[in-house]
């Protein structure tokens, strides 16, 4: 990968790929998750690609974007950590399959960076039906998380564990609030990250690395305002005081237990990452993890179990769907799974196959342009410049002592247990 800066705090990376006969092109701003911004900054992108002043409807974006090929442009939005990544991706094919010998990339980047730069207003705000649109849209996904109960209830154990913090906060903000937002104030929010939030633009595929630079900067808008250190994670540290657990009854027929742990302050920068990475294959991370084969398999506790590493912000989730009654022996055994990996009780065999599984799944990243420039947003945004490979060399090099010394820094936290109330055919 080769990261270009093209003005301060605006970098674009460029990943050359021959893989597809499409390429690859992302505009992303970061900016800091909070309570008060979480749900205007999510109506921005949900708002811009309603329209722009060149192209003022969705229609028109199509029928160009058609023309074009079958071009995409759409609109990117997720939480990282304590960041919030927005921004619009692109998909086109390649100048060489074109049937006129045109390459696409000036067209795409015209419709692209107009939706971002130049948003279709209505005296210095959103159009208010456009905003109203999408504030219901918004709405309703917030209130329809609930019916995805094994999303629901990590997120419910997230925001305990995390009490206060921005890691506990929804990217998508809360319906109230939501509610009362007008146009003026995404607008208001869009014109704030468009003048202090760091840009990075990816692009993976074929082109000429200069053109494309030039390409670039001829529409990014410069900022005297922008920023160029991205907002900080705060690290989960220490070993908790107590356990804090949390029941909630629900008329479904599957309970929910999340286990949240803290992992004693390892990171994507630690000196132990890889390490960790190991124990959680070994543990939870796959079908021959420790909780698949035993809490799953041998014992038939959980329809799934299975767990969930943030290493951005180190903390680790074990997810199960349960027959309520069980929580307990669940409980138990997922517990003693994670002993039994402290305890090193584990082969040379179930090391060996985890990091097989790892290094095929880094390996995979490259099967996904989308997937590789996320990646490497992911770990620039954190501070580090290793590649996927790199990851897999420090892989190779844990031993089972590394994994033991890992796993003894896990220490739960948070419990929090859906009791499903309803028998099996009321659950829908």
């Amino acid at each position: 990968m080769k990261r270009i800066e093209l003005f301060n705090g605006v970098h674009l990376s460029i990943i050359p790929s021959e893989k597809f006969k499409t390429n690859f092109m992302s505009v992303n701003f970061v900016v800091p998750l909070e309570r008060t911004t979480a749900h205007t900054t999510a109506l921005v992108p949900k708002v811009l690609s309603r329209g722009s002043r060149k192209y003022p409807d969705m229609a028109l974006i199509s029928e160009k974007l058609e023309y074009l090929y079958d071009s995409s442009v759409y609109p990117i939005y997720s939480k990282r950590a304590e960041s919030v990544i927005f921004g619009f991706g692109a998909d086109f094919i390649k100048d060489r399959y074109v049937p006129d010998g045109k390459g696409l990339l000036e067209d795409v980047a015209d419709i692209l960076f107009d939706i971002l730069f130049d948003p279709l207003t209505v005296e210095g705000a959103f159009r208010s039906d456009y905003t109203e649109s999408e504030k219901a849209d918004l709405i309703n996904t917030i209130n329809a998380k609930i019916n995805n109960k094994a999303s629901y209830a990590k997120e419910k154990c997230t925001e305990i564990m995390f009490k206060s913090r921005p890691y506990g906060l929804s990217e998508l903000g809360n319906v109230s609030d939501v509610k009362r937002a007008t146009s003026h104030d995404v607008y208001m929010r869009y014109q704030e990250i468009v003048r202090t939030a760091p840009i990075e633009i990816f692009f993976s595929g074929e082109c000429d690395e200069e053109a494309l630079a030039e390409t670039v900067r001829k529409y990014v808008p410069h900022s005297d305002l922008r920023k160029t250190e991205f907002p900080k994670d705060g690290i989960l540290s220490g070993t908790p005081e107590e356990i804090n657990e949390f029941d909630e009854e629900m008329p479904v027929a599957q309970g929910k237990l999340v286990m949240g742990f803290r992992i004693g302050g390892i990171n994507v920068n630690s000196d132990d990452a890889a390490a960790f990475t190991v124990f959680n294959e070994i543990f939870g991370g796959s079908p021959q993890s420790k909780l698949f084969m035993n809490v799953r398999e041998a014992m038939s506790l959980c329809y799934y179990c299975r767990s969930i590493p943030d290493m951005y912000i180190s903390a680790m989730f074990v997810t199960s769907g349960i027959e309520s009654c069980n929580k307990q022996k669940a409980y138990d055994a997922i517990l003693l799974q994670l002993e039994s990996v402290k305890n090193g009780e584990f082969t040379d065999e179930d090391l060996a196959d985890a990091k097989r599984s790892i290094r095929n799944a880094y390996k995979e990243l490259d099967d996904s342009a989308f997937a590789i420039c996320r990646w490497y947003l992911s770990r620039i945004i954190a501070g580090n410049d290793y590649t996927p490979y790199d990851i897999i060399e420090a892989i190779e090099k844990v031993s089972a002592e590394d994994v033991v010394n890992a796993a003894q820094k896990v220490a739960l936290d948070t419990v929090y247990f859906i009791n499903g109330t309803a028998k099996a055919e009321e659950d829908e």
